[in-house]
C-alpha cells in the first residue's frame, strides 16, 4: 500500500518541523524545497527549469512537478509519506488527485497548520539563513556548518507578507477540494 499526506500551512508555520516531530510513527518526509534546491543545483535541463522558476517566481507545470517530486518516491511498503509544499495553489490540486489515481496511491492524511500572523511575523524577523549552506537559521548567530546569517529577500516582512497573502488566497480553494479525496484531515 503506498500512502501519501500532504502538509500545509503558511510560510513559516513549522511544515517541516512539524513532520520531523512525528517520531511517535515512521514517516517519510518528502520535501518540495529541498527537492528543487538539489534539481537546481544540477546542469541539465530540468534543473534549469527549477533555477528559472524560482528566480522569477513562477510556476512550473504540474505534471512536470508531480514528477520530479513523486516519480519512484512513494514506496508500497504501509509507510506514510507526507509532502511538504504542495500543494500551494488552487490549480495544483486536481493534478495531485489524478496523480494518486493514476499509481494507486492512497491520499491519507492532511496535515493543516495554523497560526497566528503575530507568531509568523515573530519568527520572519527572527529568520536568517546560513551562507555556506542556506538552511534557515533562527537569530543572528553562526550556523552549525561554520556559514554565517544573512537575511535573504523573503526573510523580510514584506516579502513574507506577499506569500502569506497568496498563501491565504489559495488555502481555501485547496481546504474546499481536497478533503472530500483524503481519509482524514488534522487541523493543527
Amino acid at each position: 500500500m503506498r500512502k501519501l499526506s500532504i502538509i500545509i500551512g503558511p510560510p513559516l508555520s513549522g511544515k517541516t518541523t512539524y513532520v520531523q516531530g512525528l517520531s511517535d510513527r515512521e514517516v517519510i518526509h518528502i520535501s518540495v524545497g529541498k527537492i528543487c534546491r538539489e534539481e537546481a543545483k544540477k546542469d541539465t535541463e530540468l534543473g534549469h527549469l527549477i533555477k528559472e522558476s524560482i528566480e522569477q517566481n513562477t510556476f512550473l507545470d504540474s505534471k512536470v512537478f508531480l514528477l520530479l517530486l513523486l516519480n519512484g518516491r512513494i514506496e508500497a511498503n504501509g509507510v506514510e509519506h507526507i509532502l511538504d509544499g504542495y500543494p500551494k495553489y488552487g490549480h495544483e490540486v486536481e493534478p495531485l488527485v489524478r496523480y494518486a489515481r493514476e499509481n494507486t496511491v492512497i491520499l491519507f492524511r492532511i496535515y493543516h497548520l495554523r497560526l497566528e500572523i503575530d507568531e509568523l511575523l515573530r519568527r520572519v524577523q527572527q529568520r536568517y539563513t546560513c551562507s555556506a549552506c542556506y538552511l534557515p537559521i533562527r537569530g543572528n548567530m553562526q550556523c552549525v556548518c561554520g556559514g554565517s546569517p544573512f537575511k535573504r529577500e523573503e526573510d523580510t516582512e514584506e516579502y513574507f507578507m506577499q506569500r502569506y497573502s497568496r498563501y491565504t488566497e489559495h488555502e481555501e480553494v485547496i481546504m474546499n477540494q481536497l478533503p472530500n479525496h483524503f481519509l482524514e484531515v488534522l487541523r493543527v
